[in-house]
């Protein structure tokens, strides 16, 4: 390859890692209004394309995957005034088929998964997939003794009391002995929805008619008014909202309900558990696609909102076999309902300014109601999008630009900023000018570049620059970091904005002012609970999260720096490798140089990669960011190794390689196996490998293992091993 193909690739590279930047941003806002808020901004349909996309670039460019992707999460946080609760097994969400085609190929991945043959009939069970508020009930020998919502997957809202309330929930089953989790969908007919908003209505304009002001609104959508109404501090609200329950499957069990998934669900119905009506049996994926298109003519017709259909295969050995990924089940696909589009005027566009420095446009919207929910902001993503041209020169809306002012066609689709369809040329008036981007930051004045071949323009300013600062900070006590309780985005921004007399110094500037905020207001005669939005109580259960969140895992603390490309599990296999934070620094520092045995080390752990390792090495090696380390590890005390609820096993803790054709098993299905026992897997041979595993073919890295000592086994011993 000459020098100017080489660049003409990395240029093409440069625009995807551009394009995962903005799908991240995005997303993540997005999630945050539809999770934690209960306020939607959007509809499913442009949220599951939007996530569709980032799913697919980061399967083509994994060295530009964000640290904790959106992709990597289920669901959102846990909101305050709630106690969290930890789930027995984690509550994960769906991977998404839009067309035809992705439920064939649902089908083909399965059967290659488990090395089945084409021919081969699989069995499903077909349901309608219900718009409500994911809810996990915990049954103890038949009685009720726990419920939650889904909140970030691992833990949830303890809703208890509220639950108690809801009718069709049994507090006591008709059977069933020891532990089960019963999963679902809390959600509001449209009936009870339409009653609601119409008491709503009367009671503002009560208010009005007293020439009063109120913040009360009418409820946007009913899966909005019922997550809503089961986050109530006061349960008599929740009482009076007349939600409903349907399961649709389950956690951890302590007994088996039955072999078949289809003998399952009725065996939860016959306990007393209300379950999804709408199921069927089908046979293959041309079932599967007759069964969506029965549904959508019905869709209409259904007391309640549904936003899809769910398959999910019938025979519970194979599901297990199958197993998970981070976020989704392997054996289940949801198959989302078409959007709605609807136009409207957009009246301005903004430049925003994310953590890493990207400009991200936004539309401003005439306000606008789409799928039963009010829109008034829309992504642009980017100079392209808005000129009418996509990376490659084809043509978006058949080469349409966007403009101020213009009629604009916006579709919805889940938790995520809309997107616009299509542009009115023939209302646009004729002196309205061609948007163009800033040559300066619009934060911090620093220059703004756009490089050869890249879609997104850049603040070039980072950490003088105060959106990015913001961002990190925020990042860092997020969900996605330490996941701080009472000090979200705005408390992060008022902190940062409040500045010491005596020094001039900002209370808070870096991660580790945060675990000194006490002591610096102290010393500073400072009261926080009399500063705007803060009480004594407030105050004090935020001194009391800080102390908390002092005791922090390495997986975790790595994860919340926000280094670029380093996402949760690439932490884990850090943390799980060096174990302690001094080893994993001192390891990095050996490794600066990117060559020698520390770099090899650091490039082969869990597949970790050149890309990875450098943006490590880069962090580290930036006077900012270790100005921040030298503030923030001092008052942290960091886990020697994030511990694990799992038993022991034969090969708990053991570095593996899996090499040639495995023929009780996929290798794929071999590798996942032992890394739910315990094991760490790698891609390649090396001495700090404990076991290769080699089925016919393994060629090299067999040969590799034999030169360094490593022990390497068949198949045959592999079973028998982890039996």
């Amino acid at each position: 390859m000459d020098i100017f193909e080489a660049q003409k690739q990395i240029d093409s590279e440069n625009k995807f890692k551009q394009r995962i930047d903005e799908l991240t941003r995005l997303i993540e806002e997005a999630n945050t209004a539809y999770h934690d808020n209960d306020t939607p901004i959007m509809e499913d349909s442009e949220y599951d394309q939007l996530k569709l996309e980032l799913i697919k670039l980061e399967r083509l460019y994994p060295q530009y995957k964000h640290m904790n992707s959106p992709t990597d999460k289920v669901g959102g946080g846990t909101k305050k005034g709630f106690r969290k609760v930890k789930h027995a097994q984690k509550m994960l969400s769906l991977d998404n088929a839009f067309a035809n085609e992705d439920i064939v190929e649902f089908e083909k991945r399965i059967k290659r998964f488990l090395g089945l043959e084409e021919e081969y009939v699989m069995h499903y069970v077909a349901e309608t997939k219900l718009d409500g508020l994911a809810l996990s009930l915990t049954y103890m020998d038949g009685v009720l003794v726990q419920a939650a919502t889904r909140g970030g997957g691992e833990e949830g809202e303890d809703v208890t009391n509220n639950v108690l309330t809801i009718r069709s929930i049994p507090t006591r089953l008709k059977s069933g002995l020891g532990f089960m989790e019963v999963r679902g969908e809390v959600f509001m007919e449209k009936d009870e929805f339409a009653e609601l908003n119409k008491k709503q209505k009367e009671l503002i304009k009560r208010v009005e008619d007293e020439g009063k002001k109120t913040s009360l609104k009418p409820y946007l959508n009913p899966r909005n008014a019922a997550a809503g109404s089961i986050r109530q501090l006061d349960r008599e609200i929740t009482r009076s909202r007349n939600l409903s329950f349907l399961a649709h499957g389950w956690g951890k069990l302590s007994t088996p309900l039955g072999n078949h998934l289809w003998d399952a669900m009725n065996n939860l119905e016959a306990m007393g558990i209300p379950v999804i009506k709408d199921r069927k049996v089908c046979k293959g994926s041309k079932d599967l696609v007759a069964y969506y298109e029965s549904v959508l003519h019905k869709r209409s017709d259904l007391p309640f909102d549904i936003d899809g259909v769910v398959f999910k295969v019938n025979d519970l050995s194979l599901q297990q076999r199958l197993g998970n990924s981070t976020t989704s089940p392997r054996w289940a696909i949801a198959y989302k309902l078409p959007p709605e589009k609807v136009w409207t005027t957009l009246e301005d566009i903004e430049i925003q300014v994310g953590r890493t420095g990207s400009l991200s446009p936004v539309g401003k919207l005439k306000k606008v109601m789409v799928g039963g929910v009010n829109v008034s902001s829309v992504t642009l993503h980017n100079e392209d999008f808005i000129n009418g041209f996509d990376s490659k020169g084809d043509t978006i809306r058949d080469g349409k630009d966007i403009r101020i002012g213009d009629t604009v066609e916006v579709y919805r689709s889940g938790d995520v900023i809309p997107r616009i369809a299509d542009v009115d040329i023939s209302k646009r008036k004729r002196e309205s000018p061609k948007f163009t981007f800033p040559d300066l930051c619009p934060v911090c004045n620093s220059k703004v570049v756009r490089p050869e071949g890249e879609a997104i323009h850049r603040c070039t300013g980072e950490y003088k620059c105060e959106a990015q600062v913001l961002g990190k900070l925020q990042y860092f006590v997020s969900i996605d970091g330490l996941n701080f309780d009472g000090l979200g985005t705005k408390m992060i921004t008022q902190l940062y904005h409040r500045k010491f007399e005596g020094n001039g110094q900002r209370w808070l500037e870096n991660p580790g002012d945060i675990f000194q905020l006490e002591k610096n207001l102290i010393t500073n005669n400072i009261v926080l609970a009399d500063e705007e939005h803060w009480g004594e109580r407030s105050t004090q259960e935020l001194f009391a999260e800080i102390e908390r969140k002092r005791t922090v895992s390495l997986s975790k603390l790595l994860t919340a720096l926000g280094i670029r490309h380093l996402g949760s599990k690439n932490s884990q296999h850090l943390a799980d490798h060096y174990q302690t934070w001094d080893k994993f620094s001192e390891a990095l520092s050996q490794a600066s140089s990117r060559e020698g045995e520390a770099w090899d080390e650091l490039i082969s752990i869990g597949g970790l990669g050149e890309t990875i390792a450098n943006s490590l090495i880069e962090s580290f090696q930036n006077p900012v960011f270790q100005v921040w380390l030298d503030s923030l590890i001092p008052e942290l005390v960091i886990l020697d190794l994030q511990s694990s609820d799992q038993e022991a096993t034969a090969i708990s803790g053991k570095s593996l390689v899996f090499t040639g054709k495995l023929e009780k098993m996929t290798r794929k299905e071999a590798q996942i196996k032992a890394e739910s026992l315990g094991a760490r897997v790698y891609s390649a041979v090396s001495k700090n490998i404990d076991l290769v595993i080699a089925g016919p073919g393994s060629g090299s890295k067999s040969k590799k293992a034999n030169e360094l000592g490593v022990k390497v086994i068949n198949e045959e011993d592999w079973l028998e091993l982890i039996s």
